[in-house]
């Protein structure tokens, strides 16, 4: 007879494990060796149909080992056939924004629920691609994602603006001017309060340090304090992106942004990246 696993799995164990997924409408918890435990138990149930009905092939003995084989193989395949019932509908609440715990299920049931997630998502969003409803796409940031885009040919634009650490801290008053003064001009146009109106220029060496840039710097209308993204009547906004992301597609171009990099993007996608605390909202301060 061929050889179980270590931890011996028996018709009694396959009827007790087909009663339970029959009675509950969601997945019960099993060995995690299920799939093979239950094609060892077949090999051996045949293995040992074969050596009776060589033997005797009238003998009760070898009919009840058919009708046993015969049962094994019938419950098996209806276990394997309730749990992909129940698999798919996970993966369609999952494909939906549910957040699904996959703890219960075998290795192979993660590989075929990962399919099944991935088809079901594409799927939901076929009226979104054919009507043109999509305007931007956001990268995928959750940790379960495993399949990355390829690279994307080199951009002979930058799709954002190196700033050395020194220069970029999250609220310094005293820099942010210069700091959006040095966008590459392919970036999207700036906020209008964003815009020193060149009014900074005045300051020289002739004036006194104290009370001139204190009244200049409270004067200008750059000094204002950006309101949230989430309350912006315009469609971009400044960010400081605090750690590295995979290369995504915006509406007008590809990002691909490093950590401490500043860039310019639509409000929308914005928000994304502020959400999932990838990215800050970089204001002026009063």
């Amino acid at each position: 007879m061929a050889a179980l696993p270590d931890d011996q799995f028996s018709m009694e164990d396959l009827s007790e494990i087909y009663r339970v997924e029959k009675k509950t409408g969601s997945l019960s918890s099993v060995r995690r060796d299920l799939y093979r435990a239950m094609a060892s138990l077949l090999i051996a149930q045949r293995g040992e149909y074969d050596r009776l009905l060589a033997k005797d092939p009238d003998s009760i003995m070898c009919e009840g080992a058919n009708q046993r084989r015969r049962q094994a193989s019938r419950l098996s395949k209806e276990i394997v056939e309730i749990r992909m019932g129940k698999i798919c509908k996970m993966a369609l609440r999952g494909a939906m924004g549910a957040d699904n715990s996959v703890d219960l299920l075998t290795d192979e049931e993660k590989t075929y629920y990962s399919t099944v997630l991935k088809a079901s998502k594409d799927h939901n969003a076929v009226l979104d691609r054919l009507s043109g409803d999509i305007r931007y796409h956001s990268p995928d940031l959750s940790p379960d994602e495993s399949a990355k885009p390829e690279a994307a040919a080199p951009a002979p634009q930058p799709a954002s603006v190196q700033v050395p650490s020194e220069l970029a801290p999250a609220v310094a008053p005293a820099v942010e001017p210069a700091a959006a003064a040095d966008f590459p001009a392919d970036f999207p146009a700036e906020l209008p309060e964003d815009r020193p109106e060149e009014e900074p220029e005045i300051l020289d060496d002739s004036l006194d340090p104290p009370s001139a840039a204190e009244t200049d710097f409270n004067d200008a209308p750059a000094a204002a304090p950006a309101a949230p993204v989430s309350e912006m009547d315009e469609d971009t906004v400044l960010i400081r992106v605090t750690e590295d992301l995979p290369t995504f597609a915006g509406p007008e171009r590809d990002y691909s942004l490093k950590k401490e990099d500043l860039v310019r993007m639509p409000k929308m996608m914005a928000q994304v990246l502020v959400n999932r605390e990838k990215a800050v909202v970089v204001a002026p301060t009063p």
